[in-house]
């Protein structure tokens, strides 16, 4: 008999030893954005014992930590039990009801979240909601679907024709999150590659954009002639000497994935010559090559035998 069978045999010999069993009662815990509230109710639903305690908040931002939370949560049930008098293995029950459309994200290898909990109280993309709203995509959503009620009279498209985005939707609070925070954002693109029968093929995908633009935009600047001297020119250094460029005329793909991220050089010096700022371009489109093979080794983890 293991130990748990044990502790529940005697503790149904103690209660058939007493003239009743001892009372139970169940908890209702509210997990909410503002507040977190717990009740003890006894068998006829009579509140024995409360406590609330309330959740931070900074301007329009209603988010909340994991640790917090969870401290909150385990507080106000002990809390609770103790303003009831209670024992914990009276509790044979507990009911949550917790806030709707809240989210996080987190790293799934290291289990460390990006940010707090969001709320549906939320407020960080309400410039967002408005922009969508306002797009020219959702005015034409609204005039063909009411031009479609009118003829066909669906309910289904007079309520098409009314629909908006709200802060509440998490859909816009996520893409708030992912223009926001780069962290969250790093990766390679999840893409369907074909399906062939049954068969389902998936890719992961990441580019080095711009690289072709930057030869082309040195070329411009007189850097060199023809693309073709660039190697001579490279070559003719031992090294850039500090001269690094970032290829991002149309912002940073993946693991960065940062459409603000601008073109620029760093390390400018006195000396620094145009054989400087042609191999610190040259050397960008390797570094940002080398940067996909090591995403491609730690998020794939399949042995590659073979670049071509």
């Amino acid at each position: 008999m293991s130990g748990q069978q044990e502790r529940a045999e005697q503790q149904r010999e103690e209660w058939s030893a007493s003239a009743s069993p001892p009372s139970r009662f169940v908890l209702g815990l509210d997990v909410g954005s503002t507040v977190i509230r717990c009740h003890v109710y006894d068998q006829t639903a009579r509140v024995r014992g409360s406590s609330a305690q309330k959740v931070t908040r900074r301007g329009g931002w209603v988010s909340g930590s994991d640790c917090t939370l969870w401290f909150l949560f385990v507080f106000v049930i002990l809390d609770s039990q103790g303003a009831a008098g209670v024992q914990m293995n009276q509790i044979v029950g507990l009911g949550i009801s917790t806030q709707r459309a809240t989210f996080i994200t987190w790293n799934k290898k290291t289990g460390h979240h990006f940010h707090n909990f969001i709320s549906w109280q939320d407020l960080r993309a309400a410039e967002l909601v408005k922009s969508w709203n306002n797009s020219l995509i959702m005015k034409v959503l609204h005039g063909a679907t009411r031009v479609l009620h009118f003829f066909s009279r669906s309910k289904v498209m007079l309520t098409v024709s009314r629909f908006n985005f709200s802060t509440q939707h998490a859909t816009l609070r996520l893409t708030w999150i992912l223009q926001n925070l780069s962290e969250v954002r790093e990766g390679f693109y999840p893409l369907i590659g074909w399906k062939i029968g049954q068969e389902l093929v998936c890719l992961a995908e990441g580019n080095a954009g711009d690289t072709g633009t930057a030869i082309m935009w040195a070329q411009k600047l007189d850097l060199f002639t023809d693309a073709a001297e660039t190697e001579k020119m490279a070559l003719s250094l031992e090294d850039s000497e500090g001269v690094y460029f970032v290829p991002s005329f149309s912002g940073l793909q993946a693991p960065l994935n940062d459409p603000c991220a601008c073109a620029s050089f760093m390390g400018l010096k006195h000396s620094t010559n145009k054989y400087h700022l042609v191999r610190a371009i040259l050397e960008s489109i390797a570094f940002r090559n080398k940067q996909l093979y090591d995403m491609l080794q730690r998020e794939i983890q399949i042995p590659v035998t073979n670049i071509r």
